[in-house]
């Protein structure tokens, strides 16, 4: 099954994946552990554009508010591809 359709059959938990991705738990989640992550649960590697989708404030840390509203973008995104 393709990832786009995976993804929307599935109910994905922002909050949870942010959780399961923060290693360090500091509460932020740095670009490798994003890239981690994402490959981890999902097997897929990150473009730049879509890793930057995650840090737009561009601090170099990722609260869980940006990324729940990049993982959303992005699942949208994989969805129209496939």
């Amino acid at each position: 099954m393709r990832l786009g359709k995976k993804l929307g059959m599935q109910s994905w938990d922002p909050k949870a994946l942010f959780e399961k991705f923060d290693a360090d738990h500091d509460g932020h989640l740095s670009a490798q552990e994003i890239t981690d992550g994402m490959r981890g649960e999902f097997g897929v590697h990150l473009t730049p554009t879509q890793l930057f989708l995650f840090n737009q404030g561009q601090t170099g840390l990722v609260n869980e508010k940006e990324f729940s509203k990049a993982f959303n973008q992005i699942v949208k995104e994989w969805k129209k591809v496939e």
